[in-house]
Formats: C-alpha cells, structure tokens, sequence
C-alpha cells in the first residue's frame, strides 16, 4: 500500500486531522466507543510516522544520513 504513498505523510495527514479537530472542539465522551475509536486512530498515526521514518534506506535510525 505504501509503495506509492509517503508511510510517514499519511501519518502526519492522520495526526494533522486530529489536531485540527480538537482545535474545533470536536471531541468525544470519555468511555464511549467513539472516543476508543479516535484514540486508536491517533495511534495509528503516530505509529505509522516512527514507523515511516525508522524504515527509510537513506537515513540510519531515522534521523542521520550517511
């Protein structure tokens, strides 16, 4: 799937999103299937940043080039 699509651009798109969201006030009851929903989402895109930048060829721990 990520062969053509940035693995750590869809990341930051997902975390972008949420922030966008709660700076709207768009939020979710503490407890409902709604707001798990959302935390799972946020994780998923945080994950896929580390992710997307640990996995890179050109970098060396996500960070150094050599």
């Amino acid at each position: 799937m990520f062969n053509s699509v940035s693995m750590t651009g869809t990341g930051i798109a997902i975390t972008l999103i949420e922030y966008a969201l709660s700076a709207m006030n768009v939020t979710f009851d503490a407890g409902s299937v709604s707001a798990a929903v959302n935390g799972l989402i946020s994780f998923v895109g945080l994950l896929l940043v580390v992710w997307g930048q640990i996995r890179r060829k050109d970098l060396t721990f996500g960070m150094f080039r050599y």
